[in-house]
């Protein structure tokens, strides 16, 4: 089957809102799949200026220095407050942010030279449904592949996403036979058996034994 035939199936960055439908129709493919935000998206560093101003931050760092310290907002100990978990589903809500979020360096660059070498099948974000249209819009801002998008539909909270991811990675194994992904709260979900490959971004140790994970430190 031609590369033509297979990206025809879907319509322009299609939701996709059956993840075994998903699986099905790419069935004798195989590819990646590509998270979006803090892998691709600098969110995390937008979030950062809006959470300072509203709650404070005793340390006074910048975006990119609570990053690299930090990494997300879960992990940022004098955030953790019922207040402040709110605000921040405000934000993941909000389609407006979403497409003026700052691009990760080069990420969309990379991410189109990778697709070449090994085909990138679809992204799978943590992102909430409701800012799909939002998300498309920051996609093709940055000219990302035009590829099917699987949010989650479920309502998961934040910091429930994990759970759901693996479940997802898991369910299309071995279409998709791995991620691009920032996330270490995935791996941790990820049972030992999975046979697929993490590329994890914005890191440089490996942080399982028992899985196959390739720490990616940025892009190029």
């Amino acid at each position: 089957m031609t590369k033509e035939k297979i990206i025809s199936k879907f319509k322009p960055f299609e939701k996709i809102t059956e993840v075994k439908f998903f699986k099905k129709e790419i069935k004798g493919e195989q590819g990646l799949a590509l998270d979006i935000d803090d892998t691709i998206a600098f969110t995390f560093g937008c979030w950062v200026n809006a959470l300072k101003e509203k709650f404070g931050d005793p340390e006074k760092l910048t975006p990119e220095e609570m990053v690299v310290k930090y990494k997300l907002s879960q992990f940022v100990p004098y955030w953790q407050t019922s207040e402040v978990s709110g605000f921040i589903e405000n934000l993941r809500i909000d389609n407006s942010l979403q497409v003026n979020i700052p691009l990760i360096e080069n990420s969309n660059r990379v991410v189109q030279k990778i697709n070449k070498i090994i085909p990138i099948k679809v992204y799978i974000t943590n992102r909430p449904g409701c800012v799909y249209d939002g998300t498309v819009k920051f996609l093709k801002k940055h000219h990302f592949p035009d590829l099917p998008i699987i949010l989650d539909s479920t309502g998961t909270h934040q910091k429930e996403g994990a759970k759901w991811k693996a479940n997802v990675l898991k369910t299309l194994y071995p279409e998709i036979m791995g991620i691009i992904d920032d996330s270490s709260s995935l791996i941790k979900e990820l049972e030992p058996d999975y046979e697929g490959v993490i590329f994890h971004y914005n890191h440089q140790e490996k942080c399982s034994d028992k899985l196959n994970v390739i720490p990616c430190n940025r892009w190029g």
